[in-house]
């Protein structure tokens, strides 16, 4: 093989692996900008923009207590990406302005998310599981109707809400595994106007919390400063 056969097929050979170091760490583009749309997302990217909502930031620094790999770039598409059909009402238990202060509203306050009302309760102020199962609302504030967004059973948890504009949101939340020894985590996209949805699921299961034997859940946790 000639010298300039072989300076080209190692050209060659160098533009594969980068092409596959590449490929191997996709990002989703920005989408906290409303040009692009999360049908576009494919399987592997990351969930990537500008300025991650500091509620979810804050529930990631909550279990990289006991997980050191609980980091945004280890959470990976599925590649799918749903339409949500019409939204059933939902499930009242009572009063639930009770608990507007831990509803998290989009940035016009024209909508907001309710983690808390059916499944917890208060007392003193403080709030106290109660239900097994969640409901997340979805609460058109101007219209006053709200609307079950998601529906979990036991153990599983929508933790925390952040909003990217007016239309588009993540949902964190966690699914515990059936011997209870350990938890799946994932972040849930949704796009109001699109109707669509997609997810982001951390690339490995969090085992059992060995630096602490009893912990509050990262609910109570963010919310303990609202108790007053």
């Amino acid at each position: 093989m000639t010298r300039s056969i072989k300076a080209i097929v190692t050209i060659f050979l160098w533009g594969i692996l980068l092409h596959s170091c590449r490929s191997s760490d996709k990002q989703a583009p920005d989408l906290s900008e409303e040009k692009f749309s999360i049908s576009a997302i494919e399987e592997g990217d990351t969930l990537s923009m500008a300025e991650m909502p500091a509620s979810i930031m804050e529930w990631i620094r909550f279990y990289q207590v006991q997980d050191s790999g609980f980091r945004l770039p280890r959470f990976r598409s599925s590649g799918v990406t749903l339409h949500m059909e019409s939204l059933s009402s939902a499930i009242t238990n009572g009063d639930e302005s009770d608990f507007s202060r831990f509803f998290c509203f989009s940035p016009d306050k024209n909508r907001y998310i309710d983690l808390v009302s059916y499944s917890f309760q208060l007392y003193n102020g403080k709030l106290i599981p109660g239900e097994a199962d969640q409901q997340v609302v979805l609460a058109d504030v101007a219209g006053q109707k709200r609307f079950q967004l998601l529906f979990y059973g036991p153990g599983q948890m929508a933790e925390a809400v952040g909003w990217l504009n007016n239309d588009r949101l993540i949902i964190a939340g966690t699914s515990r595994t059936e011997d209870g020894q350990s938890f799946s985590a994932e972040l849930l996209l949704f796009d109001l106007r699109d109707s669509l949805y997609t997810n982001f699921q951390l690339d490995h299961l969090v085992g059992p919390d060995t630096t602490r034997m009893v912990k509050p859940g990262f609910l109570e946790h963010y919310y303990h400063d609202l108790k007053k």
